[in-house]
């Protein structure tokens, strides 16, 4: 998937709008089909990758729920060798490390 409007097409013809949840006013975005979809779920993550590697990320940091789901992903694959040659996992040293986030409210600390 080369282009934007391809890549934006796809992954918005996988999320789902619920109006009115969890309160009336709210439109919840459900992911869920998009997690379901294993070209938009590749799409998303090659797509969050490629800014990783284009900012020289260091750490991605996946916050709650959905971004515990994409954090992990999406560092493996930024962290990948881009040569197409294959390396040792025990010699690779990953550029992209994922870190699981809650916000302080949902452990109780504030």
């Amino acid at each position: 998937m080369s282009a934007p409007a391809e890549l934006r097409e796809l992954l918005l013809s996988r999320i789902t709008d619920i109006p009115d949840h969890p309160q009336p006013g709210v439109v919840f975005k459900d992911i869920t089909p998009l997690l379901a979809d294993p070209a938009a779920f590749g799409a998303l993550t090659e797509a969050f990758a490629e800014l990783c590697g284009r900012h020289r990320v260091d750490k991605i940091v996946g916050l709650e729920a959905r971004g515990f789901i994409l954090a992990a992903p999406v560092a493996v694959r930024a962290a990948a060798p881009r040569s197409g040659r294959p390396t040792s996992w025990s010699t690779a040293r990953p550029r992209s490390r994922s870190t699981p986030m809650r916000w302080p409210r949902a452990t109780g600390c504030w």
